[in-house]
């Protein structure tokens, strides 16, 4: 199983990640349709040409809570 050329294995090696206080925390893996990925990527470009360092992963896991306003075609 390939994702973002990284192999599920080399997944697993880093599923747990060390964070500021010590405390290990698992992982977490979400499965986005790709219009919300695409407007969750857009939303970084936009966070980090405003000088605010965000990264897809924080948008993901903030996204879950999120409700996106319905595409205007």
């Amino acid at each position: 199983m390939k994702s973002h050329g990284v192999t599920a294995e080399a997944d697993m090696e880093q599923a747990y990640r060390p964070i500021d206080d010590g405390v290990e925390t698992e992982k977490v893996t979400y499965i986005l349709p790709v219009e919300q990925h695409e407007r969750l990527r857009q939303e970084k470009r936009r966070l980090r040409k405003a000088g605010v360092k965000v990264t897809l992963s924080d948008l993901v896991s903030q996204a879950i809570d999120v409700k996106f306003p319905p595409e205007t075609s």
